[in-house]
């Protein structure tokens, strides 16, 4: 492979991009890519793109996770009271919803939806 696919590719591998202005730049110094090296070159940045993309989803789907189960500890305080939220129901669904929820946080969510539905 060229220098230049080389450096495009550790360039995609330490910051998940090729900005534009640094394609140029090493195009510049090194040579144009062959047809092939473009092509690759175009995978590889598609795929970098969509793991991006589930990396962001895995920690965005941590994070609806932590909330989730304070979530679940605050229902679990409300179902004590004497009504549930709205909010309380529809954190509640998205409790039972989630494949990642314990099952303690399930049963929770739970008496939460049941005793919501039936006020």
């Amino acid at each position: 492979m060229s220098k230049t696919y080389d450096a495009l590719m550790k360039l995609l591998e330490d910051k998940g991009s090729i900005p534009d202005d640094e394609a140029a730049k090493l195009i510049q110094e090194h040579g144009q890519m062959d047809e092939e090296e473009r092509k690759k070159i175009a995978s590889a940045i598609k795929m970098a793109k969509v793991l991006g993309k589930d990396k962001d989803e895995k920690v965005q789907d941590k994070k609806n996770e932590e909330t989730n189960k304070d979530s679940a500890e605050k229902k679990d305080e409300a179902s004590d009271g004497d009504e549930v939220s709205m909010d309380d129901y529809l954190l509640a669904l998205s409790v039972l919803d989630s494949d990642e929820a314990g099952k303690e946080e399930q049963e929770k969510a739970q008496k939460v939806k049941d005793k919501f539905e039936s006020q």
